[in-house]
């Protein structure tokens, strides 16, 4: 069952958090919502989380600098996280893989792909 695994959803735009949130809780998931990468990082030390949806443009820090942070540390490095963010060049790309992303999807997205991302990882 969804309601198994929680997603943390990294975004500073309340739209994308509200529509990704209401995607996945009616699919059954628990969801977490933070507005950038101190407040997810703070998140993720106090609750569990099984996958991360993460944009990289926000503001204090940014999806890079987060994942960085995650991936180094051994507490939270098995957390998948997904880019999900309107940057879409190869050097994003690039950045988003030496950041340690486990995969990287452009916005607008179809909620379908995803899903299918997801369950790789859950």
């Amino acid at each position: 069952m969804n309601s198994d695994y929680t997603i943390l959803v990294v975004d500073d735009s309340p739209v994308v958090v509200e529509a990704v949130r209401d995607a996945l809780i009616k699919d059954g998931y628990s969801v977490l919502a933070a507005a950038d990468g101190i407040e997810a990082l703070d998140i993720v030390k106090q609750n569990h989380v099984d996958l991360i949806l993460l944009d990289i443009d926000m503001p204090r820090m940014n999806g890079y600098q987060l994942c960085k942070l995650l991936k180094r540390d051994k507490k939270f490095r098995e957390i998948p996280v997904v880019m999900l963010t309107a940057k879409s060049s190869d050097a994003d790309r690039m950045w988003g893989v030496k950041a340690g992303t486990d995969e990287y999807l452009t916005k607008p997205f179809n909620y379908a792909k995803v899903k299918e991302l997801m369950g790789r990882f859950l």
